[in-house]
Order: C-alpha cells, then structure tokens, then sequence
C-alpha cells in the first residue's frame, strides 16, 4: 500500500481544522446566544413604601423592573381573600379600596395606575400601582393596615423579547 499524496494529506488536515473550526464556532454561537438572552431577562419587584408624616399615613404599592431587559406585560389578576376578581382595569384601586378599607379607614386614593397587556416595562422602569393616605385617627393600626392590604393578591405574567414567561406574584 502507498502512502497517500501530499496533497491528500494536505486535504485530509485542512477537512480536520475546518471541522474543528466549525464546531467551535457552533459552540461560541450556543454559548453567545445564552448569554444574550440573559442580558436582556426582565425581572419584576414588588415595593411598598410607607410614610408616616403628622396626622397623615401613606402608603403606597409599585412595581419596578429590577431585570436588564424590557419585561412585556401579557395579562394580570387580581385576588381578595384567595379569590379571583376583575375590576375595571381603571378602576381597580377604587374597587380594592371599596373592598377592604371603605368600612375602617378615612382615606383618600391619591394616585393610581395599571399597566395594560401589551405594555412595555424597561429596565428600572417604576409604576406606582396605588398609593393611599389615611388620616390617623384613635382606630388606626399601621399592623391592621398591613394586613386588611395581604387580602389583596396581584399576579403580572410578562415576558421577554425572547419569549420567556413569567409570572410577578405580591405573595411571593
């Protein structure tokens, strides 16, 4: 048997290192990939803020994109004592303040907002869902405030511009 030509072997080394070339390549692309859909994962957070000022108490709920990318608003749900309810989309402050503080409380809804399917929340992008001041009076407990407000559950599924789903829930 002879051996193969120079030029066979020249053929046969330069197929070798273009594969090997293309697999790396293949690899890095893979790899890439991961890492751009990571630097572009929405992530949202629940804040609640409480201020305590004179004869005043206010409180108030937002949600704040804490992720590197823009988190697509796909739908959310509102929940009272485990049960699920559909007020107005602009009317749902009022609905839960009618529902759970109306009877307790001397209060005024001071501002609210929801963001609708289809909205775009980008990186560090702030929407104050409620904000409230009570007037303290004898009745008034901050702890009783808290939880008349845990009755309410709030549930945002979102996505990213990769399609990946998720879900915001205020109980978690």
């Amino acid at each position: 048997m002879t051996p193969p030509s120079p030029e066979v072997s020249i053929a046969i080394g330069s197929a070798i290192i273009a594969l090997s070339a293309l697999t790396v390549s293949i690899q890095q692309l893979c790899i890439q990939r991961r890492h751009n859909k990571l630097s572009v994962k929405p992530h949202i957070d629940g804040l609640r803020k409480k201020h305590d000022k004179d004869q005043n108490f206010i409180f108030s709920f937002s949600i704040i994109n804490n992720g590197l990318g823009p988190a697509l608003i796909k739908s959310q749900r509102f929940y009272l004592d485990g049960t699920a309810f559909t007020p107005a989309a602009i009317d749902f402050a009022v609905a839960v303040c009618d529902r759970i503080l109306k009877e307790k409380y001397q209060y005024t809804l001071v501002s609210h907002s929801l963001p609708s399917a289809g909205c775009v929340l980008k990186p560090s992008d702030e929407i104050k869902l409620i904000e409230v001041n009570f007037v303290k009076n004898g009745q008034f407990s901050v702890a009783q405030l808290e939880k008349d407000f845990q009755r309410v559950d709030l549930e945002i599924d979102y996505e990213s511009f990769y399609g990946e789903k998720k879900t915001f829930n205020t109980k978690d």
